[in-house]
C-alpha cells in the first residue's frame, strides 16, 4: 500500500509540475531558468554531505583498530542514507573533494563527500565558495547540501554558520544554480552538554530569520530528533564522546531521508510550490 501510494504521489506532483511550466511559460510572475525544472523525487540529484569529521564518518564502528583503514572504513550516516534514498526510488550523486568508505569489506559506490575531520565552522565558512580558500561549490556544483557543523571549537555563536549560508546565497547569485540546504542541529555528546543545546537555538533563530527560510533552507533535528542514546555503546550510540558508533550514523541517516521525503512532496528545482506555510519546516 506504501508503495503504490508512493507511485500515485509521484503521478500526481509529475501533473503538478506539467501544469507549472505550463503556466511559467504565459505568466510572469514564476522564477524559472532556461534550464528544466529538477524534481528531487524523480531526476538525479547531486548531494554534498558538508561538515566535519562526523561527516567524514570518523569511528563508523567499522575497523577502528588499523588507523589507515579505519579512515577508509568511513562511512558515518553517508552509507546508510545512501542505500535508503536509493530503496526509496530517489537517484542520488555524493559529490565533493573528500572520499571515504568505498573498500571491499565495505562497498559504497557514493564515498565523496566535503566532511573535513577536526574543522570548525569557521574553516567550512573559508572554503565553501569564494572567500579564499577552496571553493568547494564550484568544484563540485551540488543540488543540495546536508549541513552539520559547529562541534569542533563549539560556542554558542551562530555567526560562521550564518556565514556558511550567506556564501551559499552568493553562489546562488553569481551562477544562477539552486542550493536546497538542510541544516542541522547538531548532535550532542555524551553526558549532555548544555552548549551544544544553546548552539542549536542560536542557529534556529537565526535561519528561521532569513528570508530563504522554508524555500531554499530547512532544519532537521539531529540534538533530539534522531533519538541518539547519548553514551557509549554498546549501552548507547556512541563511539566517544562527540563521534557516532554505527548505530548512531544510521539514525542520523533516518533523520536526512525523512527531510528528502517531505523535500519530494514539495520542492522542484530550479523554483519551488508549496502546500505548507512560508515560514518554514523543522523535521523531528
Amino acid at each position: 500500500m506504501k508503495r503504490r501510494s508512493r507511485r500515485i504521489l509521484l503521478l500526481v506532483h509529475g501533473l503538478f509540475c506539467g501544469i507549472l511550466l505550463l503556466l511559467s511559460s504565459v505568466q510572469p510572475g514564476f522564477d524559472v531558468s532556461a534550464s528544466q525544472p529538477k524534481s528531487i523525487c524523480t531526476d538525479e540529484i547531486k548531494v554534498m554531505p558538508l561538515g566535519d569529521s562526523i561527516t567524514t564518518g570518523k569511528y563508523s564502528g567499522q575497523d577502528t583498530s588499523d588507523t589507515i583503514a579505519g579512515a577508509l572504513d568511513d562511512i558515518g550516516y553517508r552509507k546508510d542514507l545512501w542505500e535508503m534514498l536509493t530503496a526509496g526510488g530517489f537517484s542520488v550523486d555524493f559529490v565533493g573533494t573528500q572520499s571515504n568508505g568505498n573498500v571491499p569489506a565495505f562497498p559504497f559506490s557514493e564515498p565523496e563527500h566535503e566532511g573535513h575531520n577536526g574543522w570548525s565552522d569557521t574553516q567550512i565558512a573559508d572554503n565553501i565558495y569564494n572567500d579564499g580558500g577552496d571553493n568547494w561549490l564550484s568544484l563540485n556544483p551540488p543540488d543540495v547540501v546536508l549541513l552539520h557543523i559547529g562541534t569542533n571549537y563549539l560556542d554558542s555563536d551562530p555567526s560562521d554558520v550564518q556565514r556558511i549560508l550567506d556564501e551559499i546565497d552568493e553562489y546562488e547569485a553569481d551562477t544562477g544554480e539552486r542550493v536546497i540546504v538542510i541544516l542541522a542541529r547538531i548532535i550532542n555528546m555524551v553526558g549532555g552538554n548544555p552548549v551544544v543545546t544553546q548552539f542549536n537555538d542560536n542557529v534556529e533563530t537565526m535561519v528561521e530569520a532569513r528570508s530563504e527560510y522554508g524555500l531554499d533552507l530547512f532544519l532537521v533535528d539531529m540534538e533530539d530528533g534522531a533519538g541518539l542514546v547519548y553514551s557509549v555503546q554498546p549501552a548507547g550510540d556512541m563511539w566517544n564522546t562527540i563521534h557516532p558508533y554505527a548505530t548512531g550514523y544510521t539514525k542520523m541517516a533516518a533523520v536526512w531521508m525523512a527531510a528528502f521525503e517531505d523535500l519530494c512532496q514539495r520542492v522542484y528545482l530550479p523554483f519551488v510550490y508549496k502546500e505548507y506555510p512560508a515560514s518554514g519546516y523543522l523535521w523531528e
